[in-house]
This record gives structure tokens, C-alpha cells and sequence, in this order.
């Protein structure tokens, strides 16, 4: 009976020993499960947030490329300042330029704290953008300014270039009640053109008016004041090409340039100091002026600054489109500082030069000569 007694026991000491080693065990295995599950908490949400940094890096690298395309060299330079000034040092970086995109891939290898228990030693994280760069704008279908700048590429001074570093610089869109030889005949160093001497249109007191002739239905060879009063506060609805024959408007139309100005920007217009290139692109501030050259009346070609100096004649019937370039319209109040002080400036028109801005009224330009400031902004597309 004793023996009996011994040998069950043993039997409990074993049994003991081996529930002890089955319950050590499923610790073990437990707590291996629970520090992959944290580790799949904890160290993928490191991941995301690596992630999301090389995201953000990526978007604004390629944006930063893409915004001086086609200049491949200085496009390589700024994606790489943008993204090593978001993110210093990645582990692995690819750019690639292709026509007016900029792609850029970057990945990082990142160390796993809990997560090596169950193998994996790290996350690899990548993230990819592309943009596309500034496309120019080769035709505007729908609101054109009735008014044009003779091209300022064409006269002595470059200082007045269509160039970025030129904004918010002041331009004169349309030359007032008489001729009073602003200094500036395309916003440069010479004075407005004269009467042109031949052709037609203008009175003998005018010279260059800068008003197109254009109906408010779209089509060519406007009414008079009527059509100019509503073109200017709603623009121009037809389709305006470079290379295309525009006529000019002639003579003095004051009363309607100011109450299309004012009609078009209202009794409390946007400050200048409120406007922004990338919200307030389409506030009725904002005017699409074509830039135009003249025609010399005896050749049939463009007029220069040579001819002007010669004092050849231009006519002043038509002018030839070179491109598009948007300005800040300003009010009468506004632009007196910059017109002529001669007692009238509601039949000026002045307006702020903003190169950059997108206006969403553009036509595919694939082939035609880059315009004056008016592209698409750079956009992610992947």
C-alpha cells in the first residue's frame, strides 16, 4: 500500500513539472505573439511616419524640379535642395526628367525595435512623385483684355521685360485722352509712338491707344463704346491665337473704359497687398492682355524700335499677337500715380505685372513660341 502511495506521487511531481514546462511555454509563445503585435503597431507606425516626411519631401522636391523645366540643370539643383533641406539624408534617391515632368523616388531602411522577434529587422518605406512644369500658354479662348502692350522685348530697355523678377512692377495697358509722349513705348525707355502718319484710325492727336477692336459675341471688328465697355468687364468671349491679325480700336473712349473698369472690380476691389498668385488667380482683378508688335506700314512687317528712331510710320489698323501676359488691374484712384498729370486718368489703364499666374483659360500651345508669363502652375500628377 505504501509503495502505491510513492509511486502516485511521482506521477504528481511529473505531471507538475510538465505543466510547469507547458505553461512556460505558452508564455513564450505569447509573448513572442504580443511583441510582434506590438511590433506591428509600434514599428509600422514609425513606417508611416517615415512615410509620410518622404512623401511630403518627394511631392515638394518634384515641385521644386518641375517649376524651372525645361532648365534641366537648375531644375536638378533646386529638387535637391528642397528635398535634402525636408529630408537630409535618404538612403536611396532616383530623379528622372522627362519632356516637362520631374519624377523623383526615395527610400529609407528603417531599423524595427519589436518587430525582430518576429524576423523581420526592418521596414523598407518608399515614396514617388511627379510634376509636371509650367506649360506656356499659346491661345486664350475666352477672357482677353480689350487692350494690348506693344511687346517690351522690342525696345532699347530691358529693364522692362516680361520677366518674373518684373513683379508687381506697374505696366500701362491703355494710353489716355492725348499723346502726351509717355516715356514709354512699350513700357521701356522711348516715348509712345506718335501719330503713325498713314494708315487710318486715329485722330491726328492720338498715337499708340492700345485698345482692341473687338465684339462682345466673340468675333472681330467691334461697335464702338458699347463693345469696349463690355469687353472690359467681362472680357473678350473669342478664341486669340499668337500670329493672329487683331485691329485696333481708335479713338477717345473715356467714359466707357471707366465704367467698364469700375463695373468689372466693383465698389471694394482686392488690395494688391491681399492678392495671391496660387488663390486669387481668378479674381476680377486679374486681366489677360495680349502682347502685340506693330506693323511698318511700307514693309508689311514688324515695326522696331530702329524704325521708330528713324521715324518710319506704322499702321496702326491691326497689330500682330506675340503672347499672353496677366496683370493686377488697378483702379482710377490707384493708377494716377503712373499716368501723365494732365487732369484726366480714367481713360488710362494700368495694371501690376503678376508672371506665374494660372488662370485655367488656356489652349494646348504645343509648338507655338513661349508667351509672357501666363503658364499652367506646376502640378503633381503621379
Amino acid at each position: 500500500m505504501a509503495n502505491k502511495i510513492v509511486k502516485k506521487n511521482k506521477r504528481n511531481r511529473i505531471n507538475v513539472r510538465n505543466q510547469r514546462g507547458s505553461t512556460f511555454v505558452i508564455f513564450v509563445i505569447s509573448l513572442v505573439a504580443l511583441l510582434g503585435s506590438a511590433g506591428l503597431v509600434i514599428d509600422y507606425g514609425r513606417g508611416v511616419w517615415v512615410k509620410t516626411r518622404l512623401q511630403r519631401a518627394a511631392d515638394a522636391a518634384a515641385l521644386a524640379g518641375a517649376s524651372v523645366l525645361p532648365d534641366y540643370n537648375m531644375a536638378q539643383v533646386k529638387a535637391e535642395s528642397v528635398l535634402y533641406g525636408n529630408f537630409p539624408d535618404p538612403d536611396d534617391v532616383t530623379f528622372a526628367i522627362s519632356g516637362n515632368n520631374y519624377k523623383i523616388i526615395i527610400s529609407e531602411n528603417v531599423d524595427t525595435l519589436l518587430m525582430r522577434v518576429l524576423g523581420y529587422n526592418s521596414i523598407d518605406v518608399t515614396a514617388s512623385a511627379m510634376a509636371s512644369g509650367p506649360e506656356s500658354v499659346g491661345g486664350m479662348n475666352g477672357g482677353v483684355f480689350p487692350f494690348a502692350i506693344i511687346n517690351p522685348d522690342v525696345n532699347s530697355d530691358p529693364a522692362d521685360d516680361l520677366t518674373p523678377w518684373n513683379f508687381g512692377n506697374p505696366y500701362i495697358i491703355g494710353y489716355g485722352e492725348t499723346n502726351t509722349m509717355v516715356e514709354d513705348w512699350a513700357n521701356g525707355s522711348d516715348p509712345c509712338p506718335s501719330h503713325p502718319g498713314g494708315g487710318g484710325g486715329n485722330s491726328n492727336s492720338h498715337g499708340w491707344r492700345a485698345a482692341l477692336d473687338l465684339n462682345p459675341d466673340g468675333t472681330l471688328d467691334g461697335n464702338g463704346a458699347n463693345a469696349l465697355r463690355t469687353n472690359i468687364e467681362l472680357g473678350w468671349p473669342g478664341q486669340m491665337e499668337i500670329n493672329d491679325l487683331i485691329p485696333m480700336e481708335y479713338g477717345n473712349m473715356a467714359g466707357p473704359i471707366s465704367q467698364g473698369r469700375s463695373a468689372r472690380l466693383g465698389s471694394n476691389p482686392m488690395p494688391w497687398d491681399d492678392f495671391d498668385v496660387e488663390t486669387s488667380t481668378h479674381s476680377p482683378r486679374v486681366v489677360l492682355v495680349a502682347i502685340v508688335h506693330l506693323i511698318n506700314e511700307n514693309r508689311g512687317d514688324a515695326y522696331t524700335i530702329q524704325d521708330y528712331n528713324n521715324g518710319a510710320t506704322w499702321n496702326n489698323q491691326d497689330v500682330v499677337v506675340d503672347g499672353f501676359a496677366p496683370f493686377f488691374m488697378l483702379t482710377e484712384d490707384e493708377h494716377e500715380q503712373y499716368v501723365p498729370n494732365h487732369g484726366m486718368s480714367g481713360d488710362w489703364v494700368v495694371g501690376y505685372y503678376i508672371p506665374g499666374t494660372d488662370t485655367s483659360h488656356f489652349l494646348d500651345s504645343d509648338g507655338w513660341e513661349p508667351d509672357y508669363g501666363l503658364y499652367t502652375t506646376p502640378r503633381l500628377i503621379e
